[in-house]
């Protein structure tokens, strides 16, 4: 797994916004691996995601999700030159999203080109209750 950086914002709301950063340097990565980028915990809800990539090779694409919604979060995203990939805004919206269970945030590769290059996910978040235990 990659390594998680954690900083932290306070608003003057009161509501703490979180965010960690994970980068992650690819090597012929084919197509359908996965590679878990940052750990999640219970009742973490998503604000915002985003994946940062270098120029990752002809034919490819990533996604970024959970394990059980590869594109929970950004869908299949072109990696042939460098960019950025947003949080989805469609019908699959992983923005609000509530993780019910310790998990990850996961990116996998989409297209039929193997991925070469740094591959950053940044996710901002807020957690909605302390855990109960």
């Amino acid at each position: 797994m990659a390594t998680d950086n954690t900083a932290n914002t306070a608003l003057r709301s009161g509501i703490k916004l979180e965010h960690r950063a994970s980068t992650y340097t690819a090597a012929a990565l084919a197509q359908n691996e996965i590679v878990n980028m940052l750990s999640m915990f219970r009742g973490e809800k998503v604000v915002d995601v985003a994946v940062h990539f270098d120029a990752l090779g002809s034919s490819s694409s990533l996604s970024v999700g959970t394990p059980d919604s590869a594109a929970r979060f950004i869908g299949t995203t072109t990696t042939t030159s460098a960019g950025r990939g947003s949080l989805n805004t469609g019908a699959d919206l992983g923005q609000g999203y509530v993780f019910p269970a310790d998990g990850t945030i996961d990116f996998k590769v989409v297209g039929a080109g193997a991925i070469t290059g740094k591959i950053t996910v940044v996710v901002t978040f807020v957690r909605t209750f302390p855990d109960p235990v």
